[in-house]
């Protein structure tokens, strides 16, 4: 028996199937949009925004990013005038928003890196997101295209190198 709840993305696979090929699936029987549609629909976006500049990168993480390292890729899209480096922790997601009482009717298909993410920011270069208990709420599909982290790589970066 499989189960799915879109909003949360949790996926309760009492089966023999992995969740990647079962998320596969509904990508290929149109339930959920792939890598080409998403990168379209971002590109709508006007230039300049950081929906469009998302649209120009690739995904580079698959999967629920829950309490993943993430360095965003704010360097990679360009939108800042100098290159500044934000890592972050997602803990809590949040589905995308629509008026109360109104039916989940949203046109197939979904959308793929939908929603948003609380994160705890854990690295930073920004004067205005310093470490230190800040928070940043970021969409899902800039984490998808941020880079994971090793948490030893972070300390070597600021400290020097791991001592053991």
């Amino acid at each position: 028996m499989y189960e799915l709840h879109v909003r949360s993305a949790h996926i309760d696979t009492s089966g023999s199937i992995s969740e990647e090929n079962y998320l596969s699936f509904l990508k290929k029987i149109g339930l959920v949009e792939n890598a080409e549609q998403e990168r379209e629909r971002l590109a709508q976006a006007p230039e300049g925004s950081k929906a469009h500049a998302l649209s120009q990168l690739p995904i580079t993480i698959e999967g629920w990013p829950e309490d993943l390292v993430i360095e965003l890729p704010w360097a990679e899209m360009g939108l800042y005038d100098e290159p500044h480096r934000v890592v972050v922790v997602p803990f809590k997601y949040h589905a995308d928003s629509r008026p109360e009482g109104e039916e989940d009717t949203a046109p197939l298909p979904r959308r793929r890196h939908s929603g948003w993410w609380d994160c705890i920011v854990v690295a930073s270069t920004h004067p205005s997101y310093p470490v230190g208990g800040h928070r940043l709420s970021i969409p899902g599909a800039e984490l998808a295209r941020g880079k994971k982290i090793d948490i030893f790589e972070l300390q070597r970066d600021a400290t020097g190198p791991v001592p053991f």
